[in-house]
Order: C-alpha cells, then sequence, then structure tokens
C-alpha cells in the first residue's frame, strides 16, 4: 500500500480532489440558480438559510477528506517513526515552524473591516468575531506561503533533475 501511494497517490489525490471539486460545484451553482440566490447577499437572507443544503455535499466532502487525510498522516507517521527513527527529528522540527508560522501569521493579521464584516461581528447567529478573522486571515497567508515553496520546490526539483 505504502509503495502505491508513493507511486500513484498524488495522482489519484489530483483526481479525487477534481471529480469531487465538479460535483460540488455543479450541486451548489444549480442550487443557488434554482433558489433563485444567484448574486444575492445570503446574509440578507437569514431565513433562507437552513433550506440551504446545496452546500453540504462540499461540506461533507471536506470533512470527510480530512479525516481520511488525517487518519493516513497518523498511520504513515507511525510507519516512518518505526522504519526512520533518526530522521523524524527534522519533521517534528518542521511541523514546529509551520505552527510557529501560523499562529506569528494570525497574531500579525488584522481583522477584516467594513459594512459586511460589521454585520458579521454583530449578528450573533453568524459567530464571526475579529479574533475568527484573523485566525482564517493567518491560514490563508500560511496557505498562500505553503503554496509558493511547493511550487519553487518542484521548480528546483525538475531543474535538479534536468542536470542529472
Amino acid at each position: 500500500m505504502y509503495d502505491f501511494l508513493v507511486k500513484k497517490g498524488l495522482t489519484m489525490a489530483f483526481i479525487v480532489g477534481t471529480i469531487i471539486t465538479v460535483i460540488f460545484l455543479v450541486i451548489a451553482v444549480s442550487g443557488i440558480n434554482s433558489a433563485g440566490l444567484a448574486g444575492v447577499d445570503l446574509t440578507e437572507r437569514k431565513a433562507d438559510i437552513p433550506s440551504m443544503n446545496f452546500f453540504n455535499f462540499g461540506l461533507w466532502a471536506a470533512i470527510i477528506l480530512t479525516l481520511v487525510c488525517f487518519g493516513l498522516l497518523l498511520l504513515f507517521i507511525l510507519v516512518d517513526i518505526g522504519k526512520f527513527p533518526k530522521q523524524m527529528g527534522r519533521a517534528i522540527l518542521a511541523v514546529v515552524a509551520l505552527i510557529v508560522v501560523f499562529v506569528g501569521l494570525t497574531m500579525s493579521s488584522t481583522a477584516e473591516a467594513g459594512p459586511l464584516w460589521d454585520r458579521l461581528y454583530n449578528n450573533p447567529d453568524f459567530a464571526f468575531t475579529p479574533s475568527v478573522s484573523k485566525f482564517i486571515s493567518g491560514g490563508l497567508k500560511t496557505t498562500g506561503i505553503l503554496t509558493v515553496l511547493a511550487v519553487l520546490i518542484m521548480i528546483g526539483a525538475e531543474i535538479r533533475n534536468s542536470f542529472k
């Protein structure tokens, strides 16, 4: 299983992610259009929100995929600890560095401001606070940094492999 996932895991993840994204977009867009909500500010349609079940597939797919990925992560961490105990120090250091970067970006982020944000902050039904806004901003910035690093590493690896 481990060798199969090493060889085909990225391709499988990309295909599964693409299929789930397309299914979600078809369900969400057709649901929004059939409900007559295209272009409508959903924060002003609070009474309609409980009946908007066309986002449920995407939410549940994200929850299930997150749990599956977390479970596989724990499984492969345990496998790697057994196979490569000396290299786990670097992996743990990388995870700690990622957490430090996330916390730093979250603490340095400012809460969003504006009329829409004021409505969200002051609406008890949404439970949206400035600290939640900062947390989301920190997560988005961390994701952006990781994306840029991944692209740079891929480019560097391809350049290095072209000279081998």
